[in-house]
């Protein structure tokens, strides 16, 4: 009850072997009779080697528990398989993104999971993660709740000491409200260059960020020759001068107009 840990050695010329028995089976590590007292170095050496052995497992069972507990909490999903493409590792950040939970998805297939589609694209990117070690891309998956996903993954080979391969290693990525941002940006800028008006964008440094067509046309410079340039490097000096004067008060009272 005290020390759990330490490994216990029942020693009794009178006990019997029976009860001996009982006592290993209620946690004893072996029992020793008086009249074969040639065993107890043997039972000792054997008792601490594999209490040893059990201190060993105990801390890498907890190291493994601490680093399965900090993937889980990634964002990301974090998957890994066996060579045959079971999952045997399914994070949190998987479950958000799939919608599958963890007791869903073990043991279980892509195919089962993403349905045929997304399984052929996987199954390409494992066939060149072995042959390369690795594989990198966009791949978009429909969901539990058949909603389309696009994920950026990394699939990589993870080998034994002997360099077999032994598993992958999935991480994912769901990128779909970003690329959906980056083609409003994209859709908004094509707007911007089809107004007939000229429009550019300075930072707070006074260099221009954006320069549509409408400023191509009214000032005569291409974007590519004044992207990062200052209205001083543009105009000339008498221009430049008014707007400075111009950015100033815009940043006084939020606006200009003139």
């Amino acid at each position: 009850a005290q020390t759990p840990d330490t490994p216990f050695i029942f020693l009794s010329g009178t006990i019997g072997e029976d009860r001996a028995i009982e006592a290993v089976q209620a946690g004893a590590e072996d029992y020793v009779l008086k009249d074969r007292m040639k065993r107890l170095i043997t039972a000792i050496t054997r008792a601490l080697r594999e209490s040893e052995e059990r201190t060993r497992r105990r801390r890498a069972e907890s190291r493994i528990r601490e680093l399965a507990d900090f993937l889980n909490r990634a964002r990301e999903a974090v998957i890994v398989t066996d060579m045959d493409g079971r999952i045997t590792f399914w994070n949190q950040g998987a479950e958000r993104l799939a919608g599958w939970t963890n007791a869903e998805a073990l043991d279980q297939t892509c195919d089962r999971l993403f349905g045929p589609a997304t399984a052929a694209q996987l199954g390409e990117a494992c066939r060149v993660a072995l042959d390369t070690g690795e594989w990198s891309g966009e791949i978009e998956i429909v969901g539990r709740a058949a909603d389309v996903r696009l994920i950026e993954l990394r699939i990589t080979l993870i080998r034994d000491d002997a360099g077999r391969p032994r598993a992958r290693l999935a991480l994912g990525t769901d990128i779909t409200e970003r690329r959906q941002a980056e083609r409003r940006v994209r859709d908004q800028a094509q707007m911007l260059n089809q107004a007939r008006e000229a429009i550019f964008i300075t930072d707070l440094s006074n260099r221009v960020i954006y320069w549509n067509a409408g400023a191509e046309r009214l000032f005569g410079w291409p974007a590519a020759e004044v992207m990062g340039r200052t209205a001083e490097q543009i105009f000339d000096a008498s221009v430049a001068a008014l707007i400075e004067a111009a950015r100033v008060e815009t940043l006084a009272k939020g606006e200009w107009l003139g």
